[in-house]
């Protein structure tokens, strides 16, 4: 299972636009403006520590202990399965999300009644089922430039979402233009 896991990430590529001939200033960012691709200049004013998101999870059946294939995670919405996909169970709203521990192992353990002090570390390395796979994600708050606020107007701000390589790459007071679909 784990070899036909791995091929979907090794091969993982990542595009990024910029230089878009214009950009739009957040003061006239509309609903229209959504999965299109623009660009907004700004100055971060906030970036959030680092969070966990979880792309690739299994399930395990509870009453066999089957394992699913690997779920994809779109946009933060887990697609459960229903049932069971062994011949021989076929048990339907059994399936339970398995998390980032290798519980196979820890069954193993407990179930012939071994005593041994494994790392956490160890325990995952050994599993030879993969579990959840997270990324980092970041919230950066963007503000619009100087420039570009009216005389005695308040400042217009967006939340922006960043994954993987771009987490962490700026810092508060940078001026960036960021391009998105």
């Amino acid at each position: 299972m784990v070899a036909r896991i791995d091929p979907l990430f090794e091969k993982h590529i990542q595009t990024r636009i910029f230089n878009l001939k214009s950009s739009v200033c957040m003061r006239n960012l509309n609903p229209s403006d959504i999965e299109k691709m623009i660009s907004v200049k700004g100055m971060i004013i906030r970036c959030s520590s680092i969070i966990p998101e979880v792309k690739e999870t299994i399930f395990r059946c509870l009453v066999c202990g089957h394992y699913s294939e690997p779920v994809l995670v779109d946009r933060g919405r887990i697609t459960e399965p229903t049932r069971c996909i062994r011949q021989e169970c076929l048990a339907t709203n059994s399936m339970t999300l398995v998390h980032s521990r290798c519980r196979c192992l820890l069954d193993m353990i407990i179930f012939f009644g071994l005593l041994i002090e494994w790392s956490i570390e160890l325990i995952i390395f050994r599993c030879p089922i993969m579990k959840t796979r997270f990324v980092d994600k970041q919230i950066v708050k963007l503000q619009e430039t100087p420039d570009e606020i009216p005389e005695g107007g308040t400042p217009h701000t967006v939340s922006i979402l960043m994954h993987d390589k771009l987490v962490d790459s700026g810092k508060p007071g940078d001026r960036v233009e960021v391009s998105e679909a």
